[in-house]
């Protein structure tokens, strides 16, 4: 289900007459998307003269090879999801604008609550993933760990599936092997050590010191920043340790997994990755967000959520709206695709995931600071009130599903 990439198929096919399959040319847009649009692609033919067939020199505009204008960009919208509303020449480049409204009802409908969604079909589809360090006790050693955990998580996914060695599969297997140092295994996939303030390898600090770290830092956001209260009930531990493995995972994956990784290892208080406190809070966020619209349900200040074939989803017009719809939630299958695509060369790229999830919630805490969501309960707001639910129900279900490919349980409160 990836209605944007069917879209940008369709549109290629239109402007080509070839196949969907190199779909580069036309720029997805992920800011600035109000003046800009949500798609562009070049005007002057020189630009598309590997894709098309047309050898004349005389040809200056892509439209004059098969002779169309803008008004013939109507036709996309009979078998796609995602509707035109207009276009736009700016310089040399043509500008398209979705119908948002449209948008949104055909596509969150069949989104929200799907928990696939973004999962495509992995080729090949097993695999085994193996390690040349799984003994080792420091942070290098928990960052691989991690890797291969997210790895797998990932792969099954998006249908494939992970074998033991006792299996026997390896002639019929994809096979990965993650290791800290170079060799001429030919599948090898390289990850970067974690290295200390000095710029050497923390060989030191073990992982469970650094998780304690992580402990203590998420500790102190909650009660400095956040105004936490904490008491001794003993769930708190419970609560911030997985706060702080949570915390140690979105560290430790933030950067290509073969780049090295500077930590200040010793002091708690300092952080490489601050988005990694702002990714979960934002989770948190979401989740309070719709406990506290089902709890004014069901004490009778709000009317329940009508089915979504009844929302009006024109009411939805801010800007940061349609940007958390359009990048965060239309993209988020090529996010996934894209930790994958250099799978060819025994990579995978985790981090695309975390680039992403980061993005989502920088626009998603300034839509939260500037718009109230959980409106007053009048009658003539529950409309838009309702709308706005079903966004962020998806947006959630989005956020959810990339902290758990991630190994960390969504978190409800912070």
């Amino acid at each position: 289900m990836n209605y944007l990439e069917d879209y940008l198929k369709s549109l290629y096919i239109f402007l080509t007459n070839n196949d969907g399959t190199n779909t580069n040319i036309i720029r997805k847009h992920t800011k600035n998307l109000v003046k800009s649009g949500d798609l562009s692609f070049p005007l002057i033919a020189s630009n598309w003269k590997v894709l098309i067939h047309e050898k004349s020199e005389n040809l200056k505009c892509i439209y004059e090879y098969l002779d169309r204008n803008e008004t013939d960009f109507i036709k996309l919208n009979e078998n796609n999801k995602l509707k035109l509303q207009n276009g736009i020449k700016i310089n040399d480049n043509y500008h398209l604008f979705f119908n948002k409204s449209h948008c949104y009802q055909n596509c969150l409908s069949e989104i929200n609550g799907n928990e696939r969604f973004g999962s495509f079909q992995l080729e090949p589809t097993k695999f085994i993933l193996k390690s040349e360090s799984t003994q080792l006790s420091d942070i290098s050693g928990l960052r691989i760990k991690l890797i291969m955990r997210t790895t797998q998580n990932l792969i099954n996914f998006c249908n494939g599936i992970v074998y033991n060695d006792e299996h026997n599969l390896n002639n019929e297997c994809f096979m990965i092997t993650f290791s800290l140092n170079s060799s001429n295994n030919h599948n090898l996939c390289l990850c970067g050590v974690v290295l200390n303030e000095k710029g050497l390898r923390d060989r030191v600090t073990t992982a469970e010191e650094y998780i304690e770290n992580h402990i203590i830092r998420m500790r102190l956001i909650s009660e400095h920043k956040y105004g936490l209260r904490i008491t001794s009930k003993s769930g708190w531990r419970e609560f911030f340790e997985k706060l702080g493995h949570a915390s140690a995972t979105l560290e430790l994956l933030q950067n290509k997994i073969s780049s090295t990784l500077t930590l200040n290892i010793k002091d708690p208080t300092i952080s490489s990755n601050k988005g990694s406190a702002f990714i979960l809070y934002n989770s948190a966020r979401l989740s309070k967000l719709l406990k506290d619209f089902d709890d004014k349900v069901i004490s009778n200040i709000y009317p329940p959520l009508p089915e979504v074939t009844e929302i009006d989803f024109s009411l939805l017009i801010e800007p940061e709206e349609w940007e958390l719809f359009y990048v965060y939630i239309l993209q988020f299958p090529d996010c996934i695709k894209n930790c994958f695509k250099h799978l060819n060369n025994y990579k995978i790229q985790p981090h695309f995931l975390i680039q992403h999830l980061s993005g989502f919630c920088t626009v998603f805490s300034c839509y939260y600071r500037r718009v109230k969501i959980l409106m007053d309960p009048r009658q003539h707001l529950f409309p838009a009130l309702f709308a706005k639910i079903y966004l962020v129900k998806t947006l959630k279900m989005v956020m959810d599903i990339g902290l758990k490919l991630l190994n960390i349980e969504p978190i409800k409160q912070m």
